[in-house]
């Protein structure tokens, strides 16, 4: 089982290469004065979108601050602040220990789907 999916992800990272090699590719077929121009449109338009940046990560902030103080959500006409209480977790070993002595609370425990997340690997140096 180990080996396939360590085949599958083999795969996947090629895939992966591929889609970054083509890419480059595509850029490098436009001609210099084409990609110079394109670089040139990035840099002239570069400070305007940081700033936006910024000015979007603050109102962002503000908005959190605001519905955690509201402990509500809110809807506005194109946008849903969703407010989501803290979930309460608890220390599963310790009450493995504890339902030794009390099976009954081991009714109460559910446990949730796992999930799978990709990450890159980090190539040493």
């Amino acid at each position: 089982m180990s080996a396939d999916i360590l085949t599958l992800l083999q795969t996947l990272a090629t895939l992966r290469a591929q889609q970054r090699e083509r890419t480059a590719q595509e850029a490098a077929a436009l001609p210099a004065a084409v990609r110079q121009r394109l670089a040139a449109h990035a840099a002239r338009f570069a400070p305007a979108h940081l700033g936006l940046a910024r000015e979007v990560a603050r109102i962002e902030a503000q908005v959190k601050a605001a519905v955690l103080a509201h402990g509500a959500s809110v809807r506005g006409a194109r946008l849903q602040a969703v407010y989501r209480q803290g979930r309460a977790t608890w220390d599963d070993h310790a009450l493995q220990g504890f339902a030794t002595m009390h099976p009954a609370i081991l009714g109460l425990r559910s446990v949730g789907q796992p999930s799978v997340t990709l990450r890159t690997v980090r190539e040493s140096p």
